[in-house]
């Protein structure tokens, strides 16, 4: 229930192609060229997704695609509408209603979540955007039933269950959604670009969350008639995909949707891409760190050749490292911290944007001119052939990565799903891969002209650092009277033999859990191989664990095991940064390095036919990391930014204090736990103390590599010989480690207070030490974690959102670590209700932990069903099963871990759940609270919950 915001850097990698729904407040979009920004590359798609259709006699359409890899049915329903069909005064409506349909039905008072968690869903969610509204949810074959029955009966039995209690509650938690939205750095950008982009009265100019206003204004009536307008089967496509075939999903699709009456059938509005007719300027101050530039353009709509071929423009200009704005921007002329080209989709309109967050102390109308500069060069002389090669290499290798999942966010239902709604053609995406695949560099030269080219008109945004000011409100519109067409009489509905009063049917039977098994060989260089064979997709995905993490840089400069991992794929081996960069998009290969708490890692993504030289530039990266100077100072700046927009973004200024205020002055876990360290340690570093940690930590005796994919140990181990097997690393002696000493609990609780001047949310996080991952009660404890704020419908989210409506999450976790680990808890709430939040939150915890509101017996049974029967599910893909492999060898679990923890839990009691919930110590809580101190110091301090310090992103005291 979320509308997502896209990546400033969103084809960065060549994953996914957004849409500016998402950009303009809406959600995650993956269209027609979902399909096409995935798979751009190939001249025949390796991976394709075969379906079946049949429409029901009311008009719902269902599509089928079979895929038995796993015991599970991804359940993907669309309707088509979004923000986009609001009429004036009704904005927020389609985003509102998808809230609604999460709060029950008439036959299933309460939360829609309820029988999942029960059944073990995954992947659940729903989105709103611009053109559609979407829900989904992967569920055990066997609870296909329960999910068809409760997805009809909201769409067929909901307007009972809607009353002006519920209206207001959703209405609560849609605002504060918002409220979330603008209170993050650059926050505001989304709402001012879609009515600089399009005239008052395009569908697309107002928000898709809408207005305080309109929000507060929409009644029940208004409510009611919109359901009636738009959530009708004939309005809808439903995809079911996994473990099923056409004849049952015929018969169930009858069976529970059949009945459902048809709704008028709405004209969708018409292709409007209103290109501006000249350039124009806004400028927004707000309290960021540094200026941000966006330039955005109105381009061809969806499921057009011209949107496909931008995209491939949009990649050669700023999608990834080899691209001309990142080598110039950001390798060349070191002008920004990071640039981006994108081209956003949508139904009626198309966005092309170009983002860039400007360097501190660059005048950003240098920055502009750069961009202008490389952008008409592209337009006047088109791309050359290797760069549109690579590019299509990029997004072909994206899209079968993409289809392994079969639901979720750009699985293979949700791109039969968009090509259904916004095509009418279930396969479109392989009309996206021909063109995509076919395009000539003449072509991408020309749609470049025709859309971006002298006289096309775009708008330009520069963010400035500055004092924030609240968006300006509109007035509440009274809306028009809504004149419904007749429902069409070819539509017709079949008798129903559901009865509902009984509820959904209850699954008694699931799959039975099975992990792939796991085979073992040593290398000549003493690395361990781990092997789990996965035939899906021609992929193999590979992760080398070395020790050394965050904890390593005790003693050392902050920072360190990140930089250090961070810059191995900074050029290696005779590559410098950017022929790295271009080596690894050539052969559709994805390469990273990174470092966690307790360890470092790299990981290699590779496709099966490029194997061999995937794995040896994996090897270069590994083995010859050049830590060229030039790149280090390079990567310094970038990241040294990076540390403050951190500081900027109120979760990321939380996690920076609160560690080591649990954690203590000189312990190894006393950091911040992004591991980027502080500006000074960053700044301090070198490149001698870059080579000593890599000789150090990054060395193949005593490190274990793991291998998830396509392929079998007689053919890997060759391969790995050829590149590492003679890989003898430069360090000497027993490999090193990291002694992590126990930290006592505190005394009393305590409360540390982060300005940030006109928020209009606070951050409440509180934490505690507990056990380490590795302690015989960690299972017992993620339990009885569960039940306070591991799910949904856990205690604290019940309360802070559905119940009080003054959040729009809140949840707790315990994260992995050798030693102690830290729990956490957190709220991101309203901020007039920081202080009743605060208590709210310390009451639930503090009876829970003391047992005087201990874990009832059904709240337990739910959490175990959620984890047991999830378990099928949840190893879907090669990366989910890597990173469990990754666990078990890093806390040195049983390969039979899955099944042991999954005996453990069905054997829990209320009173084990109860006892390890006591691990919590109300009274040895520590809380950090990031919000506008004018507002929230005086309540806070009124409560007295113990001693208050005020504190900056660094954690340096102000006051008391």
């Amino acid at each position: 229930m979320s509308i997502a915001r896209p990546r400033s850097s969103v084809l960065k990698h060549g994953l996914l192609a957004l849409s500016l729904t998402a950009a303009l407040g809406g959600s995650l979009s993956l269209l027609p060229i979902e399909a096409q920004a995935q798979a751009k590359g190939a001249r025949s798609a390796d991976v394709d997704i075969p379906y079946q259709q049949f429409t029901l006699p009311n008009g719902l359409r269902v599509i089928v695609h079979t895929d038995r890899k796993a015991p599970i049915v991804a359940v993907n329903i669309w309707y088509h509408v979004g923000s986009k069909d609001e009429p004036a005064g009704r904005s927020g409506f389609a985003h509102l209603f998808e809230h609604l349909m999460f709060n029950g039905s008439e036959n299933h008072p309460g939360e829609f979540f309820d029988p999942f968690e029960l059944v073990g869903a995954t992947d659940q969610n729903g989105t709103t955007n611009q053109d559609r509204t979407n829900y989904f949810q992967n569920v055990p074959t066997t609870a296909l039933d329960m999910a068809l029955w409760m997805e009809s009966d909201r769409m067929g039995h909901l307007l009972g269950a809607i009353d002006q209690a519920t209206l207001d509650e959703q209405r609560g938690v849609v605002q504060n959604e918002k409220r979330q939205g603008e209170n993050q750095p650059y926050g505001q950008v989304w709402e001012l670009l879609g009515k600089a982009m399009y005239p008052k009265g395009h569908p697309y100019n107002h928000s898709v969350i809408g207005s305080m206003a309109d929000l507060n204004a929409a009644s029940l009536d208004d409510v009611k008639n919109w359901f009636r307008t738009w959530y009708g089967p004939n309005n809808a496509v439903l995809v079911l995909a996994g473990d099923i075939d056409l004849a049952t999903a015929k018969a169930k699709a009858t069976k529970y949707f059949g009945h459902i009456p048809a709704t008028p059938t709405m004209a969708q509005p018409k292709v409007d891409v209103s290109p501006l007719a000249t350039d124009s300027r806004s400028t927004l101050s707000d309290k960021v760190p540094q200026a941000r530039i966006i330039r955005v353009w109105n381009v061809a709509q969806a499921g057009t050749a011209d949107i496909e071929r931008l995209q491939l423009f949009a990649q050669v200009l700023g999608g990834s490292r080899a691209s001309r704005l990142d080598q110039r921007l950001f390798f060349r002329d070191k002008l920004v911290d990071n640039v981006s080209a994108s081209a956003y989709s949508s139904q009626l309109s198309s966005n092309f944007m170009i983002s860039a967050t400007v360097k501190q102390g660059v005048d950003p109308a240098k920055v502009e001119a750069a961009i202008d500069e490389e952008l008409k060069t592209l337009l006047r002389d088109g791309p050359t052939r290797i760069e549109l090669d690579q590019a299509r290499s990029v997004i072909k290798a994206g899209f079968i990565r993409g289809v392994e999942r079969i639901g979720g966010f750009g699985g293979k239902a949700d791109v039969l799903a968009e090509c259904a709604v916004y095509t009418g053609n279930p396969g479109c995406f392989r009309d996206s891969l021909k063109i995509i695949n076919t395009a000539t560099t003449a072509q991408i030269r020309t749609v470049g002209a025709n859309w971006l080219g002298a006289g096309k008109g775009s708008h330009t945004l520069v963010v400035t650092p500055g004092e924030r000011k609240p968006l300006p409100e509109e007035a509440a519109v009274t809306p028009a009277a809504l004149a419904l067409p007749a429902v069409d009489k070819k539509y017709r509905t079949t008798a129903s033999t559901v009865d509902r009063s009984t509820g959904a049917p209850v699954t008694t039977v699931f799959p039975e859990l099975k992990f792939p098994s796991l085979q073992r060989a040593t290398l000549s260089n003493g690395t361990t191989l781990v092997l789990a064979e996965r035939k899906g997709v021609p992929v193999v995905q590979m992760s080398y664990l070395f020790g050394g993490g965050y904890a390593a840089d005790k003693g050392a400069k902050l920072g360190t095991s990140s930089f250090a991992m961070g810059m191995l794929d900074e050029g290696a081996g005779d590559y410098d940064a950017i022929a790295f960069g271009n080596r690894a998009e050539s052969l559709g290969a994805n390469l990273s390095a990174g470092a966690s708490l307790d360890g470092a890692s790299a990981g290699l993504s590779a496709l099966k036919q490029n194997l061999e030289p995937s794995v040896a530039l994996f090897a270069d990266m590994l083995r010859r990391p050049r830590f060229d100077p030039v790149e280090i100072d390079r990567v310094k700046a970038n990241w040294i930014a990076g540390i403050a927009q951190e500081k900027a973004r109120p979760n990321g200024a939380a996690m920076r204090v609160l560690p080591p205020l649990l954690y203590g002055e000189g312990h190894p876990y006393a950091i911040p736990f992004s591991g980027s360290g502080t500006e000074a340690s960053i700044g301090a570093l070198n490149r001698d103390d870059l080579q000593a940690y890599h000789a150090k930590w990054v060395r193949p005796d005593n490190a274990t590599l793991l291998v998830v994919g396509d392929t079998t140990l007689k053919d890997i181990v060759p391969v790995l010989e050829k590149h590492f097997g003679d890989w003898k690393g430069e360090g000497s002696g027993a490999a090193p480690t990291v002694a992590i000493p126990a930290v006592a609990t505190p005394r009393k609780p305590r409360v540390y207070l982060i300005d940030q001047p006109g928020a209009v949310q606070a951050n409440i996080y509180v934490g505690q030490l507990v056990p380490s991952t590795k302690d015989a009660g960690a299972v017992k404890f993620d339990i009885a974690n569960a039940v306070l704020g591991g799910e949904f419908s856990s205690r604290l989210n019940m309360n802070l959102r559905e119940d009080k409506h003054w959040a729009y999450g809140s949840y707790s976790s315990a994260s992995g670590a050798m030693g102690q680990r830290p729990w956490m808890a957190f709220a991101a709430v309203q901020i007039d209700k920081t202080a009743e939040s605060l208590a709210e939150m310390r009451r639930e915890i503090g009876e829970y932990a003391t047992g005087k509101a201990p874990p009832k017996p059904e709240e337990v049974a739910k959490i175990q069903s959620t984890e047991i029967r999830g378990l099928p599910g949840s190893y879907e893909t090669a990366g989910a099963v890597l990173g469990t492999l990754g666990g078990i060898v890093r806390y040195g679990r049983p390969d039979d871990y899955v099944f042991q923890r999954k005996a453990e839990i069905e054997g829990l009691t209320p009173e084990q759940v109860k006892a390890a919930a006591a691990t919590i110590d109300p009274n040895a809580l520590t809380w950090v609270v990031v919000g506008d101190l004018k507002q929230i110091e005086k309540p806070v301090r009124a409560l007295k919950v113990g001693d208050v310090f005020i504190v900056d992103a660094d954690g340096k005291a102000a006051r008391k």
